[in-house]
């Protein structure tokens, strides 16, 4: 079996977003192990309610602390990060660019750290709205 088609332990943040849970079912069909990293388990049986297949391994994770990503990771050999927060509302865009950019630098820091290959970070449109959302 090559690399490329070798069966694979994923963590994947955002799996209960719009993104997210298409990524982790796309996994799933493919027969990779999924991790879903959560910040509310609750979400993940209602998300996932009308997809053909649900991830079981499910952590909650704190993506600003290190040592909980790093948990996270422990026996997966790739990572997908779709976690993120938004906001349309201008007030807020201070707290998104820094609570996202923090979010990625944490996971992707771990990432690295175990060995992960790939690590892939993916994002939306709502991300490349512009500042005053024009």
């Amino acid at each position: 079996m090559t690399r490329s088609t070798a069966r694979r332990k994923v963590l994947v943040t955002g799996g209960t977003g719009f993104v997210g849970s298409w990524i982790t079912t796309a996994l799933l069909d493919a027969g990779h192990g999924v991790r879903l990293a959560v910040r509310r388990p609750e979400q993940v049986s209602r998300t996932f309610a009308d997809y053909s297949c649900a991830p079981d391994d499910v952590q909650v994770v704190d993506l600003f602390d290190s040592a909980s990503v790093a948990g996270a990771i422990v026996g997966c050999d790739a990572v997908v990060h779709a976690a993120a927060v938004f906001s349309l509302d201008p007030r807020k865009g201070e707290e998104v660019l820094s609570t996202n950019e923090r979010a990625t630098r944490t996971v992707l820091e771990a990432a690295v750290e175990a060995g992960c290959d790939p690590a892939v970070h993916i994002s939306s449109t709502v991300a490349l709205t512009r500042r005053g959302g024009t």
